[in-house]
């Protein structure tokens, strides 16, 4: 199946990839620094927000 290049308006070839799963909603806990704590948790934040763009693209499936 193919999707749409919605920066052309056109369709691209090939298939859209499997679901991914987001990144779980817990948070780095204690045991870890605090700036080791906001690290991960802000990974975590653009990781969802990479593949919320990827899904809303068609590149991958919801």
């Amino acid at each position: 199946m193919a999707y749409l290049d919605p920066a052309q308006g056109q369709m691209r070839s090939g298939t859209q990839g499997d679901a991914v799963a987001n990144v779980a909603a817990a948070n780095a806990g204690a045991a870890y620094t605090t700036a080791e704590q906001t690290l991960v948790n802000e990974l975590k934040t653009k990781l969802n927000a990479l593949l919320a763009e990827l899904r809303q693209a068609g590149v991958i499936a919801p």
